[in-house]
């Protein structure tokens, strides 16, 4: 009996990660292969006892999700895309990898003070946008000078009392930020393994050893994506332009941003027509080669981002676009001279989202990933006619099980 080659793709149950699995599926059925997307685990369980030890090769594409290689035969090959440093309450340095799988990541594992053995088969899989057939036009109307969209947590509570796990010694948090130097928390200069050595070293002189997860939260994601935001908003505030902000209702908590705030966006058009109407998107963060980037750039519209140290690492932002060609980097401190000049000059703006875009759409979509994937992992496979592209979780999963038709 001839091999058939299927891949079934699963992410966490959140509308971000429904877009993502969806892209993907539709990208592997324009590659010739049958794919099959999931957010419930209980489905990849089923489908890996229904397929063991069959004759079809079975792909498990996993999103923040690792599989032990003993719930697996070799005819099902496990591949992980690693988005974030912790999911599932796990650190993934912690994580054990296995020699039969395949590892990709979002970003640089450096970044994560990540050291992969020469064993474990790993690569660097983007974020990518929808193909330009699929897209919204840019939009010439603008309704904003400048939008920025993302997170920023609620206000610190400076009097939150840190504690030991081990020895119970506590300290206020506005202590240990008196100590250590903050530009540790910015994006722009950001290491995990430098701010854990600072942090260690600070959180000694006050007899903590061991911090509680909630507590290692504050300190490695929390406050990094606080303290630059909340100073490049504050910036933009002060000059007299047409600014809004869109992300979490968290922004309402910060009484200097709540005339700012628009709204929470979760639909991803209304999303693309923010940023296809905004003269300046501002991007801000550790990740140069962001979701938030590709799908801007991919419209042909006009981004600004902060530098990061991880720029020219591979992966890093610097490897394949160009500043001031592409894109164009601002500092933070300087940020308003970066969007007066830009305001100014329409025709270098859309000068730059034209190359961007014809960058992005020739190098960057999720056509470009599945083909990247395929090499990877050596996929041989003969192109079917009428690939399939299945939602499992919308289907009738127990009636194609007990069918032993399930996908």
């Amino acid at each position: 009996m001839e091999k058939t080659t299927k891949f079934i793709i699963y992410a966490p149950d959140t509308y971000f990660y429904k877009r993502i699995i969806y892209e993907l599926s539709i990208a592997f059925k324009n590659n010739g292969l049958d794919s099959f997307y999931t957010t419930r685990e209980s489905t990849l369980k089923k489908i890996i006892d229904q397929y063991r030890y069959k004759n079809d090769i079975i792909y498990f594409f996993l999103i923040n999700k690792t599989l032990e290689s003993s719930e697996v035969s070799s005819n099902i090959k496990i591949i992980n895309w690693i988005q974030d440093y912790k999911f599932n309450g796990k650190n993934i340095i912690d994580f054990q990898f296995f020699k039969n799988q395949y590892y990709y990541f979002l970003i640089n594992p450096i970044a994560w003070d990540l050291k992969i053995k020469k064993d474990i088969n790993w690569s660097i899989l983007l974020p990518a946008a929808t193909s330009s057939k699929n897209q919204i036009n840019h939009n010439e109307k603008f309704d904003l000078d400048v939008s920025f969209v993302g997170f920023i947590p609620p206000p610190l509570n400076l009097n939150q009392i840190i504690s030991c796990t081990k020895s119970h010694n506590t300290v206020e948090l506005k202590k240990v930020l008196s100590k250590i130097d903050k530009s540790l928390f910015h994006h722009s200069t950001f290491s995990l393994k430098k701010l854990k050595d600072e942090l260690k070293i600070t959180l000694d002189k006050f007899g903590i050893a061991v911090l509680s997860q909630e507590s290692e939260h504050i300190f490695e994601e929390l406050i990094p994506r606080t303290i630059e935001r909340e100073q490049i908003m504050n910036k933009l505030i002060s000059a007299q332009i047409k600014f809004k902000i869109y992300g979490p209702k968290t922004w309402r908590e910060w009484t200097e941003f709540k005339k700012y705030y628009a709204k929470e966006v979760i639909k991803y058009s209304k999303l693309l027509s923010i940023y296809s109407s905004t003269k300046i998107n501002i991007h801000n963060g550790a990740l140069g080669m962001h979701w938030r980037v590709m799908d801007v750039l991919s419209l042909g519209s006009f981004l600004i981002t902060n530098k990061s140290k991880f720029d020219n690492m591979p992966g890093g932002i610097n490897n394949y676009l160009i500043n001031e060609e592409d894109f164009v980097f601002y500092e933070p401190g300087s940020i308003i001279d970066t969007v007066d000049y830009y305001l100014g000059n329409p025709k270098i703006r859309k000068e730059i989202g034209y190359n961007a875009k014809r960058k992005i759409q020739k190098f960057h979509t999720w056509d470009n990933r599945v083909n990247q994937i395929l090499e990877d992992l050596k996929v041989i496979h003969s192109k079917k006619n009428f690939p399939t592209s299945h939602n499992l979780d919308q289907l009738n999963f127990m009636r194609f099980f007990q069918n032993k038709i399930i996908i």
